[in-house]
């Protein structure tokens, strides 16, 4: 099982790192203008896959994207977008703003961007991914707001940044958190499953060689809270009998 999980969480963390933009980008919002300038929809911002093809960019404003039963790439780019994948492997990035993605059947990627996103999966093996990654001296860090993100039915991949809060719903889930988590904003875990679930920390031991991790109870009853260096770094609710040992550590390089 242990093998199993981290060599999917290699490949999953690796594709979402690499195959999509996860890192801050300081032309958003030009793009996001230029988007709305040149985009022929001044009306009503909503785009139907069915009239507008398979690839659906938005605008700066707050669009309604709907998707169709193909694969669809889907980006909300600026504003409070709503966007439904529907049926398909869809690919669903919400852009600068608070979104809400809403996968359907298929394998969906879904991707907040900066704000406070709620991201749902639906049915399907799905990843979703709650991180805007900034490159420091100290590594990445998270840059992200506070996003919902839920799995739904399927064996999903959640990665999880600053303050989120994760539901896997039915499956064997994986919870991915990291080193890019920053101080004071943990994220949790809210229906962590022992018997199928797993949680997977991932550092780079080269910027932190003399890193500790520990498993102690939390707050609430159930919980466990992982730290680093007696900092928490992901609370996990239902892991009573959770050890430290049932923790999947990645080591992996974080430099951008």
């Amino acid at each position: 099982m242990i093998f199993f999980v981290t060599a999917v969480t290699w490949l999953t963390i690796g594709f979402l790192l690499d195959a999509f933009d996860v890192f801050e980008d300081d032309d958003d919002a030009k793009a996001d203008d230029s988007a709305a300038k040149e985009d022929p929809i001044t009306a009503a911002d909503i785009l139907d896959a069915d009239l507008h093809g398979d690839i659906i960019n938005g605008t700066s404003r707050d669009d309604l994207l709907l998707g169709d039963s193909d694969s669809d790439l889907m980006s909300g780019k600026g504003g409070d977008d709503h966007i439904y994948a529907a049926e398909g492997d869809d690919s669903v990035i919400g852009g600068n703003g608070d979104d809400f993605l809403r996968g359907g059947p298929g394998n969906d990627y879904l991707q907040g961007d900066l704000g406070n996103d709620i991201m749902w999966g639906g049915s399907g093996d799905d990843a979703l991914a709650g991180v805007v990654f900034k490159s420091t001296d100290a590594g990445l860090i998270d840059v992200d707001g506070a996003d919902q993100m839920i799995g739904g039915t399927g064996d999903d991949v959640l990665l999880m940044g600053n303050s989120d809060v994760c539901s896997g719903n039915d499956g064997a889930d994986i919870f991915a958190g990291g080193t890019w988590i920053q101080p004071g904003q943990p994220a949790t875990v809210q229906d962590f499953d022992d018997a199928e679930d797993a949680v997977v920390f991932a550092y780079d031991p080269n910027q932190t060689p003399n890193a500790v991790f520990t498993l102690e109870d939390g707050t609430e009853t159930g919980e466990k809270v992982l730290a680093m260096n007696g900092q928490p770094m992901v609370k996990i609710a239902n892991a009573a009998g959770m050890t430290l040992a049932d923790v999947n550590f990645l080591e992996m390089s974080l430099a951008a």
